[in-house]
């Protein structure tokens, strides 16, 4: 099966660097009959995209699919939050070509906004009767938040109450297995960079 790549440059700032508009740039170029969101900041399990892409093969009467259970961790923090959204987040979705209409509809809604809410937006437009939203941990994807670089737009990117701590790291390794060594010395990385910096600028 034929791949193509999009990605936006990185100069963009304000609602111009959202996914929004990074999803209104791509749409033109997209010429594939499957179309996976893949967002570099969150790790996914190793059967996420062939099972996405098995959901819409098996089944032609659904044209959208996502993983419905939301899973955030937040890494500086070592807290995460799991939550249920309408169908699943952008970074867990795979559709049919068909449906470029209603997303482009519901990009444009966001971007004449604030930037966000796109995938909310994009699943609101599709009939429920088309939806395969599933919950199997194989295939989840796990939203890694507070990773170095500019940081985005999104709910999972800013702190709120009722985020649980993980002061041990455990809920991370059951999440993401092995990958947890690298990001906690991510992390370690991060929070010696980010001393060092204190004390140079006393």
């Amino acid at each position: 099966m034929k791949q193509q790549q999009i990605r936006l440059s990185p100069t963009y700032s304000g609602t111009a660097r959202s996914l929004s508009n990074n999803v209104l740039q791509a749409i033109p170029k997209i010429d594939g009959e499957i179309i996976i969101v893949i967002e570099d900041d969150d790790w996914y399990g190793p059967r996420h995209i062939e099972d996405q892409v098995d959901r819409l093969l098996k089944d032609t009467t659904r044209t959208i699919t996502g993983h419905g259970l939301q899973e955030y961790y937040h890494l500086p923090t070592l807290k995460y939050k799991t939550f249920r959204n309408i169908g699943s987040c952008f970074c867990q979705v795979a559709f049919r070509r068909q449906l470029l209409p209603e997303l482009q509809a519901a990009a444009k809604y966001a971007f004449e906004r604030d930037g966000r809410g796109v995938d909310r937006y994009f699943w609101e437009r599709v009939s429920k009767k088309q939806w395969n939203v599933f919950y199997d941990k194989d295939s989840q994807v796990i939203g890694m938040k507070g990773l170095p670089g500019r940081a985005g737009l999104g709910m999972g990117h800013r702190q709120f109450q009722n985020w649980t701590e993980d002061p041990n790291g455990d809920k991370l390794r059951d999440w993401v297995g092995k990958d947890s060594d690298v990001y906690l010395r991510l992390r370690e990385e991060q929070l010696n960079i980010v001393a060092q910096e204190r004390l140079e600028n006393k």
